[in-house]
């Protein structure tokens, strides 16, 4: 299929009613898309009453965008490329930035569009997709342990650190410089969730039922939860003066706890939040109602971000206080976040992309993008008007709902990756 495109100037948003001369910066559009004021409302309402089929289980064939139905074999170019839709066919499990301007991103997929339970362990075929920043197919690499549920990269020279879990339940440890070399496992079993610091050397995992802190290849220690499984994990980086994270020592002593103030924390099914040291002792912890599942840290701010999906709602902590009051920042469930200078990138389980400004109490916000789908469609949300149809009170109706896996800020672009199997790439303004 030939590509798409559509050549119009860029015209920043701005919120009606607004007077105050002050509130121009806040409006101004972070990404390069013609937003126009018309609509046809008649076409969003087939796609909206269409009925739920077990295709929903199948990748996505047809895409809506400006009041057109395309054709979505591979991808559509639209302004002179300032923003792309990559459909890749296969769901979407995770992904990981080596660096910012680097060369590739990875891309967790598997071929099943079916849920992923988190305490179900299973090997094996599956692949890591690896796409340049034109989002061209460079490399497949190709493993017998089970689909990979989560990766983090580092680029170390020219070849690229990784550290992947599996769905077998393993952590693997391994460098890409062309081809996939050094193969390792680590030594901990049935682990659901990894969280890596930045230079790699510490892994922070958990089987549900206790946390454990790796070092290398080797469990150096281990933290039972009495009461809950363990939902969610989370790393603090120190950070230097100047606001950059510190790097560690590859030589880990951990009677030195002045080597590093990193934190650890760890969320449970109970509403409990636990906070480690470097040592791995904990230092507080605080209960909360239950229904929270996810916990983030945020690199701008000291605040921790912990998500109610049962609520719909985000809530943020600050890690320096007691840990036990929280204000509520979000009407939505966040999913994944990166960071875009003082801003913040936020991805959710509703599908919509946004750019937030945090501060103690609340966030200025405004939605960037929209992904909702029915059956093998996907309609492309861009304009204001389409926000409030699929969101009239302030939440999207499940049925439509499609998971942000992972929001990426680099080369000048942003990346928003789907678990349908869509990628949208937007060029930064």
């Amino acid at each position: 299929m030939s590509n798409k495109h559509l050549h119009s100037k860029r015209i920043p948003t701005s919120h009606t009613g607004s007077k105050r001369k002050r509130y121009k910066k806040k409006n101004k559009d972070i990404v390069c898309i013609h937003r126009p004021d018309d609509i046809d409302e008649s076409l969003i309402d087939k796609f909206k009453n269409r009925q739920k089929t077990s295709e929903m289980e199948c990748h996505i064939k047809k895409a809506i965008f400006r009041n057109e139905l395309f054709n979505l074999d591979d991808r559509l170019d639209f302004e002179n490329g300032d923003l792309i839709v990559k459909n890749i066919r296969m769901c979407i499990t995770t992904s990981s930035f080596p660096s910012r301007d680097g060369d590739y991103i990875f891309v967790g997929v598997k071929n099943v569009f079916d849920g992923q339970s988190t305490f179900t362990f299973a090997s094996g075929e599956s692949e890591i997709y690896l796409f340049d920043k034109e989002m061209l197919l460079r490399h497949v690499l190709r493993f017998s342990y089970g689909y990979c549920r989560k990766i983090k990269t580092r680029l170390v020279g020219k070849s690229i650190s990784c550290v992947a879990l599996f769905s077998d339940g393993i952590i693997r440890r391994f460098e890409f410089n062309g081809e996939v070399t050094n193969m390792r496992e680590v030594n901990a079993k049935e682990i659901v969730d990894i969280e890596v610091n930045k230079n790699h050397g510490i892994i922070f995992a958990t089987n549900g039922s206790s946390v454990i802190w790796i070092s290398g290849e080797s469990i150096v220690s281990r933290f039972g939860i009495a009461k809950g499984l363990i939902t969610s994990i989370a790393i603090r980086e120190p950070e230097n003066e100047d606001g950059s994270i510190m790097e560690h020592k590859k030589s880990i002593n951990r009677n030195n706890i002045n080597e590093s103030t990193i934190e650890f924390y760890a969320l449970s099914l109970s509403g409990k939040i636990i906070t480690f040291d470097f040592s791995f002792q904990e230092v507080k912890n605080a209960s909360f109602p239950s229904g929270y599942t996810f916990i983030k840290t945020l690199e701008s701010s000291n605040n921790v971000l912990i998500v109610d999906t049962l609520n719909n709602s985000t809530k943020t902590i600050c890690s320096k206080s007691d840990m036990k009051k929280t204000s509520a920042v979000f009407n939505y469930s966040i999913s994944c976040l990166d960071n875009y200078g003082k801003s913040t990138i936020t991805g959710g389980f509703d599908g919509v992309v946004r750019c937030a400004t945090l501060n103690k109490r609340n966030a200025n916000e405004k939605p960037i993008f929209q992904l909702v789908r029915r059956s093998t469609d996907v309609l492309l949300g861009h304009l204001h008007k389409e926000f409030k149809i699929f969101d009239p009170q302030g939440r999207l109706r499940n049925d439509f709902w499609e998971k942000v896996v992972g929001v990426h800020v680099g080369n000048d672009f942003l990346y928003a990756l789907y678990s349908c199997g869509i990628i949208i790439i937007m060029k930064l303004s």
